[in-house]
C-alpha cells in the first residue's frame, strides 16, 4: 500500500547509511521529497536542513556517529522534528539523542518490524490524508508507537523549554595557530565536530595580527613555530590588551610534557594548557574551563591514549577522531603525506651538526605521531629533539636510523586500516 500526503510536497531528510529506510519509505509513501545523506558533514552543509518537514537519523553515518550529529543540529537550532534510529545494543545512543532533542526513537529489529513505528511517526508530523484514517490505520498507529514491552516511546513534551546552551557549547569562532598540516587536521575536524567555525595561521606573528582584526572568541596557539613562537605571541596578545576591558582565552597546545612548560605557557598568559595527543572530550572540556569561567580547571593526563600497541594503537586514534573511521583513514594519509618534510629537514640537521634544525624537525615528527597515536615514534623523536637541544651530535645518527625504523613499523602497522600509503 502507498500513502499519500495533504501536502504538495512534504520534505524529509534521511541522514544515514542504511538504505532500506530509503527504500521502504521511497515503496510506501507517495507525494514526498525523500533526500538520503550518507555523510553527516554533507548533511550539515545542506541548504534543505532547516526547510524540512522530518529529520530521520540512523546512529550509523559515514564520518561520523548519529548522537554527534544530532550535537551538531542542537548547535544550528533546527526546528524540524527529528526521528533517531539505532540498533540493538545502543539504546544508550537512542536515550542520550532524545536528552538532545531527538522528538522519537527507535530501535530497529532485523526483520524489519520497527518500520510500523516509523510510519506512525511520518503519519504524526507528515498529515496523511484524511482517507486513510480509518478505524483500522489509527489502530495500527497507535500500536506502532509501542516497544516490545509495550512502553510509549520516549518523546520530549512539546511545551517543555530546552535548555539553555553555555557559552562553550555554542558556536564559537576560533583563531588556531599550527605550522603542522597533520596537526592542523585533527583540530580542525574535532573542532568542527561542534560547529565551531575555525582560522588557522601558521606562525605567531600571523596570530597577533589576526587577534587585533578581531572576531575570534578563542585561540588555539601551538608553543614551537617558525617566525614567532606562541609564548612570544601570547605576550604580544596581552600587551594589546592593557587597558581594555576584553580578554580572548588562549590555550596552549602543545606536544611537551613537562610541568616547566606548563608553567612557562602560564606566566606567558595563556588561559590553559593541552597537551598532545588529546581526545575530543579533553579539547572540549579545556574550552569549557576557559569559556564558561566556572568550569573546573581542565586537566589533561600525560597518557592520554591507551595502554595498547606502541606503534599504533587503532582504539586511541579512533577516540581522538571521534570514533570516526573515514576520518582515521584520512589522518594516516596525511600523517605520511607530510612526514618527509621534518624528516627530512632532521636528516640535514644531523648531517650538519645543526642543533636547532635537529631540535625543529624532531618537534615537529613527535607533535604528529602523538597525535596519531604512535608511540614509539614519538619517542624516537623526542630522543633526537634533547640531542639537539644539547648538542650531542655523536649519538645522533644512531638515533636518527631508529626513528627511521621506527617509522617503518608504522607504516606496516596501519596499512590494515589506512590502504594504500
Amino acid at each position: 500500500m502507498t500513502l499519500g500526503f495533504n501536502q504538495e510536497k512534504s520534505q524529509m531528510l534521511f541522514v544515514g547509511t542504511p538504505r532500506e529506510v530509503v527504500f521502504h519509505i521511497s515503496e510506501t509513501i507517495a507525494g514526498i521529497d525523500l533526500k538520503q545523506f550518507e555523510s553527516g558533514s554533507a548533511a550539515i552543509k545542506s541548504s534543505d536542513l532547516k526547510n524540512c518537514d522530518l529529520i530521520l537519523v540512523d546512529q550509523k553515518i559515514e564520518d561520523m556517529t548519529g548522537v554527534e550529529f544530532v550535537e551538531t543540529l542542537l548547535l544550528r537550532n533546527v526546528s524540524a522534528p527529528l526521528l533517531f534510529m539505532a540498533a540493538r545494543g545502543q539504546e544508550d545512543a537512542a536515550a542520550r539523542a532524545i536528552d538532545l532533542g531527538a522528538s522519537h526513537y527507535v530501535i530497529k529489529d532485523p526483520v524489519g518490524n520497527y518500520f510500523k513505528i516509523v510510519d506512525a511517526i511520518l503519519k504524526k508530523y507528515l498529515k496523511f490524508p484524511s482517507a486513510l484514517d480509518n478505524e483500522t490505520g489509527d489502530t495500527e498507529c497507535r500500536d506502532a508507537f509501542q516497544t516490545e514491552t509495550s512502553e510509549p516511546l520516549p518523546s520530549i513534551p512539546e511545551d517543555e523549554p530546552r535548555p539553555e546552551l553555555k557559552p562553550s557549547q555554542k558556536e564559537l569562532s576560533i583563531l588556531m595557530a599550527e605550522d603542522n598540516p597533520f596537526n592542523k587536521k585533527v583540530a580542525i575536524s574535532i573542532l568542527e565536530m561542534r560547529g565551531h567555525s575555525v582560522r588557522v595561521v601558521d606562525n605567531g606573528k600571523k596570530a597577533v595580527n589576526a587577534y587585533q582584526k578581531g572576531g575570534y572568541d578563542l585561540i588555539l596557539m601551538d608553543i614551537q613555530m617558525p617566525e614567532m613562537d606562541g609564548l612570544e605571541a601570547t605576550r604580544r596578545i596581552r600587551s594589546l590588551e592593557k587597558g581594555k576591558e576584553s580578554h580572548i582565552p588562549i590555550i596552549a597546545v602543545t606536544a611537551f610534557g613537562a610541568d616547566t612548560d606548563r608553567e612557562s605557557c602560564l606566566q606567558a598568559g595563556m588561559d590553559e594548557y593541552l597537551q598532545k595527543p588529546y581526545k575530543p572530550s579533553e579539547l572540549f572540556k579545556a574550552i569549557e574551563a576557559v569559556i564558561d569561567k566556572n568550569g573546573p580547571e581542565a586537566k589533561v593526563a600525560d597518557d592520554a591514549g591507551d595502554s595498547g600497541d606502541d606503534v599504533f594503537s587503532m582504539k586511541t586514534i579512533l577516540a581522538i577522531a571521534g570514533g570516526r573511521e573515514q576520518l582515521v583513514k584520512e589522518l594516516i594519509k596525511l600523517f605520511f603525506d607530510n612526514i618527509e618534510g621534518p624528516l627530512n629537514a632532521l636528516r640535514e640537521g644531523v648531517a650538519s651538526k645543526n642543533g636547532n634544525q635537529i631540535r625543529f624537525g624532531a618537534h615537529s615528527l613527535k607533535g604528529m605521531s602523538l597525535n596519531l597515536s604512535a608511540k614509539r615514534v614519538a619517542q624516537a623523536a623526542l630522543e633526537l629533539e634533547e640531542i639537539g637541544k644539547h648538542g650531542l651530535f655523536d649519538e645522533a645518527d644512531e638515533k636518527l636510523k631508529e626513528l627511521e625504523a621506527e617509522i617503518e613499523r608504522l607504516r606496516s602497522a596501519v596499512l590494515p586500516f589506512g590502504g594504500s600509503i
